[in-house]
């Protein structure tokens, strides 16, 4: 599984439209933000979402779950080393290690996020397995972009799992 040189400027360009879109909405508060019942994060209003960002991708899969929270909290590293642990396959399974079974990155290609140093998109698949026999095994093919500047950085992930025994 490779991305093909014509599919990546597509590609990029939607990762790079997505980054845009995850800054808008962590610059939003109430009411695209709830708390969450538990108080520990906020959740996304889907209502509120289909308002500001009424765009989209493409039609909506029947079936297809949504899932989106943020959370925020204060790490005592290096802003590089985040991503590096993040975008390194073998560092981010050995951390994981009870949920995440195997992960590999397939590919990685540059993407020019605006405002951004320096930028890399992976093609990267992962097995999640749960401690719990109710929860099938996840595995997941996903595309992992971040963007990194002197002051902040950004990561996002776009997600296809499939659920098997």
């Amino acid at each position: 599984m490779t991305v093909g040189d014509s599919a990546r400027p597509a590609i990029a360009q939607l990762a790079i439209d997505a980054m845009t879109e995850l800054i808008n909405m962590a610059r939003l508060e109430e009411p695209l933000w709830l708390r969450s019942p538990d108080s520990t994060n906020d959740i996304l209003n889907e209502e509120e979402y289909a308002q500001h960002f009424s765009r989209g991708v493409g039609p909506r899969i029947d079936g297809l779950q949504i899932e989106a929270n943020r959370a925020t909290a204060v790490v005592a590293l290096d802003c590089r080393q985040p991503i590096d642990f993040f975008m390194n396959a073998n560092s981010y399974e050995s951390f994981f290690s009870s949920i995440v079974s195997t992960a590999s990155t397939v590919e990685a290609f540059p993407a020019e996020v605006q405002g951004s140093d320096d930028n890399t998109l992976q093609l990267m698949k992962e097995e999640f397995q749960f401690p719990s026999p109710l929860v099938l095994k996840r595995e997941c093919v996903f595309l992992r972009l971040y963007g990194l500047s002197m002051s902040r950085w950004m990561m996002e992930a776009f997600m296809r799992c499939t659920s098997h025994l």
